[in-house]
């Protein structure tokens, strides 16, 4: 009977934790646009086509969780075990730039599921590493890591937004004002990995209530795309992945994301 009850709870584990692993990961602010001064609810979210659910605040998995504003750099309160996952105080007119990291977690993946979610993100040159390696019928065992940011920008402001860098293992940065980019321009991104500009990586946009095509592209040498922009809501996500230190796990993967709006024409113009 004990051995039935163990049975079901690991399958049930495989069947909860699995599908959540290949799902998108952001961070939601209940305004990106706040005046000041104001209260934010900072939510973690993870689902599919930009629309998920809340992700509790569990410290043990936190690496990292703090926003960079005007005043410098602090911790994101919060309650833990509960929703949202993080406040934000905002004292002063100026941009807001929240960073969340995650502790690894190791997983691990029947071969067909392993190298079938490699393949959709764009990580195909993994899938070629392990045939080399003569692994392509081996599970995958992983340590994965949530690299998380978002932008907010409160008050009115006659400088142009910042996103400076925070330092996150993976980061994506963008290099220019989506409020200040015309509608018939490119938004430049520029993708980091532990401080270097990252090539060849794939980046996903996806454009809250979109009925259209998320954005694809891959970096340049110099790790830049070009972002093809329309008001709304935006997520960035790009995923990378490099041999394990760990002795338990193969393979470590990246899961950057970035959120921040672009308002309409005429308030951007303003």
């Amino acid at each position: 009977m004990r051995h039935h009850l163990r049975l079901t709870c690991l399958l049930l584990a495989a069947f909860v934790v699995s599908p959540v692993f290949g799902h998108d990961f952001w961070i939601e602010p209940s305004d990106f646009s706040p005046d000041a001064p104001a209260s934010v609810n900072v939510s973690l979210r993870v689902g599919e086509g930009f629309s998920g659910r809340d992700v509790r605040r569990q410290v043990t998995s936190i690496a990292r969780f703090e926003v960079a504003g005007p005043s410098g750099v602090a911790a994101v309160p919060g309650l833990e075990d509960r929703t949202p996952a993080g406040f934000l105080r905002i004292d002063a007119a100026g941009d807001y730039r929240i960073g969340y990291e995650t502790l690894g977690q190791r997983i691990e993946l029947a071969a067909d599921r392993f190298e079938s979610y490699l393949a959709h993100e764009g990580l195909e040159h993994i899938v070629a590493k392990r045939h080399e390696q003569g692994a392509s019928a081996r599970p995958g065992r992983e340590r994965f890591f949530r690299c998380a940011k978002s932008l907010v920008r409160a008050g009115t402001a006659a400088e142009p937004l910042r996103d400076d860098p925070l330092g996150l293992t993976l980061e994506l940065v963008l290099e220019a004002d989506p409020r200040r980019i015309a509608a018939t321009d490119n938004l430049p991104l520029r993708v980091l990995f532990r401080g270097e500009p990252l090539a060849d990586l794939l980046v996903v946009g996806l454009r809250k209530g979109a009925v259209d095509s998320p954005f694809q592209a891959r970096t340049d040498a110099e790790g830049r795309v070009m972002v093809p922009l329309a008001a709304g809501e935006w997520l960035l996500k790009a995923v990378h992945m490099v041999p394990a230190a760990e002795a338990d796990a193969d393979w470590a993967s990246y899961w950057a994301s970035l959120t921040f709006v672009v308002p309409p024409a005429e308030a951007a113009s303003d």
